[in-house]
């Protein structure tokens, strides 16, 4: 087998030697001749780049991509599979939250799949953190035609053909699951135990940026919820139109209706704020396809 390993960092100087250590010996056990380690970096901040030249100065296998500046875990994926040339990719975090360990099993699993695919047998972060990430994939099935198993992790292992269909998507707001479980391909389940080591790097704001992302590149679902629910209250109000008039030219009731006015009003700003809320998201998108602009901006490669 010649084989990818990809893998990014952001922020990695405690864990990497480590992270890369741990590969090496699996690789060895495993007796892989053929392989490259590409590690792209997220615009990382401390010292992990200068590690990492360190350690490539005595294992030329190793290639670093350095972007320019962070763009986010899922594009700096895309990026590191991109640049893969062997043909089996093993895609795997360098946190150490996935244990190399795990490659053996997945070269196992892989014989008679395109692909193999990690999930976690429990999720073990913070309680806040299990409960948004079990929301994110309810909401996700909910209302995407694409459906994504639960709980999934970074660990994948894939053929070329995988691989080669990947790179065929350009969009530059991208959910790699969704991406992935999209495409078809046979495909297996492999229960994988997940370490949490801590505070993460991908804060809240990240992970809301994320879920946005998803929904919106695989689901029209909430502009067609608002189409509905726009038909709905328009049809109850053109209702409730009739029997005023009806009331005012049969019984000639009148009513000043000063308070039904000011609510009404309020609530359809309100349903109107919403909907222009949700048209204004799917606009961005298209705003940020049509511009064209490279994913990431490779600072360097060596």
């Amino acid at each position: 087998m010649n084989l990818s390993i990809v893998t990014t960092t952001f922020n990695s100087e405690t864990t990497i030697k480590n992270f890369i250590d741990q590969i090496k010996k699996n690789i060895k056990n495993l007796n892989i001749l053929d392989h490259e380690i590409i590690i792209v970096d997220d615009g990382s901040k401390d010292s992990s780049v200068e590690k990492i030249k360190k350690i490539k100065e005595t294992y030329k296998e190793i290639k670093i991509i350095e972007l320019s500046k962070n763009f986010g875990h899922h594009k700096a994926m895309m990026t590191g599979i991109e640049e893969s040339k062997k043909d089996y990719i093993f895609l795997i975090d360098s946190d150490l939250e996935e244990n190399p360990d795990y490659l053996k099993i997945f070269i196992e699993q892989i014989k008679n799949f395109d692909f193999v695919y990690g999930v976690q047998k429990k999720r073990s972060a913070s309680f806040l953190t299990n409960i948004l990430g079990s929301l994110f994939y309810k909401l996700f099935n909910l209302i995407s035609i694409n459906k994504i198993p639960s709980n999934l992790m970074t660990m994948t292992l894939m053929r070329e053909n995988v691989k080669n269909e990947l790179v065929k998507f350009k969009e530059r707001e991208i959910f790699f699951h969704g991406l992935l479980h999209t495409i078809g391909f046979s495909k297996k389940e492999i229960l994988v135990d997940k370490t949490y080591k801590g505070k993460s790097e991908y804060t809240l704001s990240r992970k809301l940026d994320l879920f946005f992302d998803a929904i919106t590149s695989f689901s029209s679902l909430p502009l067609k919820i608002f189409f509905y629910f726009g038909l709905l209250v328009s049809s109850l109000s053109t209702l409730y139109a009739i029997y005023l008039l009806v009331r005012f030219f049969a019984f000639k009731i009148t009513v000043p209706g000063f308070t039904t006015i000011t609510l009404l009003i309020l609530f359809f700003g309100g349903i109107i704020v919403l909907g222009i809320g949700i048209l204004g998201i799917y606009i961005e998108k298209i705003f940020i396809e049509v511009k064209n602009r490279p994913r990431v901006i490779i600072k360097d490669k060596n």
